[in-house]
């Protein structure tokens, strides 16, 4: 009778193994879902006084979870997030409140922005990381991981215009009196915004110079058109196309006057460097400047300056890297927080729990959270999600194979009952 039970044994082990197969197959479209490999192993039964051995079947078999790469998916959701490499995102269960007991770890970064204003997965479970501190406006990887608080709506504080910087061409072969005049927007401490002019115009005596005029008809500028004596350099001088090595490494203008929205003068200081990379030695040579003369059209290919209008946070994306960028209705982008992957030395010992995530498991050893690439930490990939790593070719083959394995130990059981049978028949009278 010992083939029944041997034959038996391998029918309920197919079968498992069958539904270990009807699963990943089930979640070859789950994002991040890692395959479960299938082992199975025999049940020893008795040796005879001849060393015959014969075994007693075959075990359950037990699955293993395959935690291979996935392939990486570029999506459109800015809130999406895909590890490249080691390590797992690291979550609070949905609900805990303060450090939880335990932490669940997953591959799937579908992330949105839940209700209480947190980075939180599909089912509620609170991403962790490193929240921008209001205090000091960074964002601080070198303490404990909590939840990311997105600040949708948050103010960001006007910045007045303290520096500019110009990138231009003046014609080289402009006649005496040929000008190029340069717009440039700057803003008052409220955020309000203010308008110059700059014009640079070729002088009539000295060959290759260029004199600077400053001017304004915005009427909250006090004086507009008296606004060249501010400059503290009103000509710029050039040699061989490029700018001469004894302009000052820096223009400022000290003295202009524009009144803000609430009626208040301000008086800024405002810096125009004409240098990327100033001249250095004695006497001053080489260096990189935004400003050229060469035979060619003038034109203004570049006007940035450092100040800001107030504006609040209208959206969020997670980029390459972790990182959480907030932009602002003013144009301003600033980092808001960090996302932490989460390292385990021994990721097969995890427990599936659902959800696309996974629990620690009783010999689980993890590691330090830490920002993306540090510590072994693979790459976060932003705008991106982690495809199932099943393979359907080898779940196919793997189908062919427990099936026939099914047939052919019903064929025993069949074959053994026939034998029953013939026995039967030969007993009797």
């Amino acid at each position: 009778m010992g083939s029944f039970d041997t034959a038996l044994s391998a029918l309920q082990a197919f079968s498992s193994a069958m539904d270990a197969v009807g699963n990943n197959l089930a979640n070859m479209s789950t994002t991040g879902f890692k395959t479960s490999e299938i082992n199975f192993e025999d049940v020893m039964g008795t040796v005879t006084a001849n060393n015959t051995q014969i075994g007693n079947g075959v075990q359950q078999p037990t699955t293993e979870a395959d935690f291979s790469q996935g392939a990486i998916t570029t999506t459109t959701n800015p809130l999406d997030a895909a590890i490249q490499g080691n390590g797992f995102f690291l979550l609070a269960p949905a609900g805990s409140t303060g450090t939880p007991s335990s932490y669940e770890y997953t591959r799937d970064g579908s992330f949105q922005i839940g209700a209480d204003g947190t980075l939180q997965t599909a089912d509620g479970a609170n991403v962790q990381g490193w929240s921008l501190n209001p205090a000091t406006g960074q964002v601080d990887t070198s303490g404990l991981v909590g939840n990311i608080t997105i600040p949708m709506g948050t103010t960001l504080p006007a910045v007045a215009t303290s520096t500019v910087s110009i990138s231009a061409n003046l014609n080289a072969a402009a006649a005496a009196g040929d000008s190029l005049s340069v717009p440039i927007t700057v803003y008052d401490s409220e955020g309000g915004s203010h308008q110059l002019t700059l014009t640079m115009t070729k002088d009539a005596t000295t060959p290759n110079q260029w004199d600077l005029t400053l001017s304004s008809t915005d009427p909250s500028i006090q004086d507009g058109s008296k606004l060249t004596s501010l400059l503290s350099t009103t000509s710029l001088t050039f040699t061989n196309g490029e700018l001469s090595p004894s302009t000052p490494a820096a223009i400022t203008i000290t003295g202009l006057t524009y009144t803000t929205a609430s009626g208040i003068p301000n008086q800024p200081i405002i810096t125009w460097s004409p240098w990327t990379t100033a001249p250095s030695g004695t006497p001053a040579a080489g260096g990189v400047s935004g400003l050229t003369q060469f035979s060619q059209t003038s034109v203004v290919t570049n006007v940035t300056q450092n100040g800001l209008a107030a504006g609040t946070l209208s959206s969020v994306q997670i980029v390459n890297g972790g990182e959480i960028m907030g932009t602002f209705s003013n144009g301003a982008q600033s980092e808001i927080g960090q996302i932490a992957v989460a390292g385990v030395q021994n990721p097969d010992s995890l427990v599936n729990i659902g959800d696309n995530d996974f629990g620690a498991g009783a010999s689980t050893v993890t590691l330090p959270p830490s920002v993306a690439l540090a510590g072994g930490a693979g790459q976060i990939l932003g705008e991106s999600l982690e495809s199932s790593n099943v393979d359907i070719a080898t779940e196919f083959t793997n189908l062919i194979n427990f099936q026939a394995g099914y047939s052919a130990a019903s064929r025993v059981i069949t074959t053994q009952n026939q034998m029953i049978e013939q026995l039967l028949s030969i007993i009797q009278p």
